[in-house]
């Protein structure tokens, strides 16, 4: 936010709904569309969370780099 500028309020977001035909790989590109989106908006993303899903649990493991050898990006992108 610039200086003198209102920042805006904080908020969730709650994305639902799934067929259930995806990928770990999928999670993690979905999360970055939605960081990238967020901020191209001025929007600053702190977290991203799951239901215990398998998928999504494996999409944060590798994220984070637990027990994981997947190389991703997010450690290397320059709002982390």
């Amino acid at each position: 936010c610039h200086i003198g500028q209102v920042p805006p309020p904080p908020f969730l977001l709650a994305a639902y709904g799934t067929n259930s035909v995806y990928t770990g790989e999928d999670v993690l590109a979905r999360w970055s569309r939605i960081f990238d989106s967020c901020m191209a908006q001025n929007i600053r993303v702190l977290g991203f969370s799951a239901d215990c899903d398998p998928k999504q649990l494996k999409a944060m493991r590798e994220s984070m780099g637990f027990f994981s050898r997947q190389p991703t990006d997010f450690e290397d992108h320059p709002n982390c």
